[in-house]
Parts: C-alpha cells; structure tokens; sequence
C-alpha cells in the first residue's frame, strides 16, 4: 500500500547541506524530486539502512514518516522505508580534542626533535632540506592529481605543524610559513573551480 500511494515520485537528484550547533553536526539532503503523469504528487518513498536510523529518527522531524521494515536486506541489514522530500541526519560529533599531545615530550628528545625538524641538511626529502621546508608538489598545490597521494602529502604537512608547535616553536616565521603552505593547498583542493 505505502508503494503504490507513492508509486509517482521518484529522486532526480539532490542537494546536501551540513550544519554544525554545537556538539550536534546535521546534514540535510534535499531531494529533487520527479513525477510520472497520471499519479498524485506525493513526497518520495525511499528505503534507508541500519546506519541511517538511529541518525534520521528525530522527534523535531515531524514531516518524515518512518515506516515498518521492508522485505529488503544486504549485508548492512535490513533497510526502512522512509517518506520525506528532506532528510536530516543528526550525528553527535565528539568534543574538540586539540592537537595536543596527551603526554608532553620528554626534554632528552627535544633537541634532537627540533634538529630533525628544523636542523639543517636534516631531511630525507627535497635534497636534504629540513621538514619545516616540506613543499607539496606543484600538482598538489594546484589542486590536480590525485586524491590518495595527494593526501598522503597533505598529511604529512599537517603532522608536522601540530609537531613544531609541541616543540615551542609556533612563534617562529618558519612555522607561520608551514601554515600558510598548507592553508593554501587546502584551499586549492576546496574550491569549487578546482579540477
């Protein structure tokens, strides 16, 4: 009965907002929604799995029904039929936890710690420059290539700077510049003119 009443809609596509209050994330999918001549116009019925539920089931979303469970079933479980045009996924996010530490380093490692990191000819990267003169490749500043190694490089960046910072050094021009550098390539990657 629930399929045939809203046998006419179906999704064309869709728009994905998030939005953060807090400790609470939302992530709002707005259906584009098609209809078939000669049926009503319904809000869309669609099928949501065991990871969806505990996520869409909210009290100030009275406009979503959510129905029994419905014949169909992966590996993931089975699924529920929903109606709604509008999707809203509420997760709690965990608490800013910092780039911190949570033990400080030992004294007897600083010095050889800061030598790796700013030490000259200490790098095994870049003919031997230190890792607080890391450069990502060109491509990856640029925001082309591809995401996997890519990342790999963004990453290594970002470790570093939570790094310098733990070793007092984030008033340094030199950390600024790790900052920026990263800053920049992240953007890059972000925008919506990037290939």
């Amino acid at each position: 009965r629930l399929l045939v009443e809203h046998a006419g809609a179906y999704p064309r596509g869709g728009k994905i907002e998030f939005s953060v209050d807090g400790d609470r994330g939302t992530m709002t999918w707005t259906w584009d929604i098609g209809y078939m001549g000669g049926f009503q116009k319904t809000k869309i019925v669609q099928l949501a799995w065991p990871v969806h539920k505990p996520l869409l089931y909210s009290a100030s979303d009275p406009e979503k029904e959510v129905h029994a469970s419905t014949p169909f079933k992966d590996v993931r479980g089975p699924t529920v039929a929903v109606v709604g045009d509008v999707w809203d996924l509420h997760y709690d996010l965990m608490p800013d936890t910092g780039f911190r530490a949570r033990r400080s380093i030992d004294p007897a490692m600083k010095q050889e710690l800061l030598e790796t990191l700013a030490g000259p000819q200490s790098g095994r990267w870049q003919s031997g420059l230190p890792d607080k003169d890391f450069q990502l490749l060109k491509k990856f500043q640029l925001g082309m290539g591809d995401t996997y190694f890519s990342g790999k490089l963004f990453s290594r960046l970002a470790q570093l700077i939570p790094i310098a910072d733990e070793l007092g050094q984030s008033q340094e021009p030199w950390f600024q510049e790790m900052v920026q550098r990263l800053t920049s390539a992240m953007e890059a990657w972000l925008k919506k003119e990037s290939t």
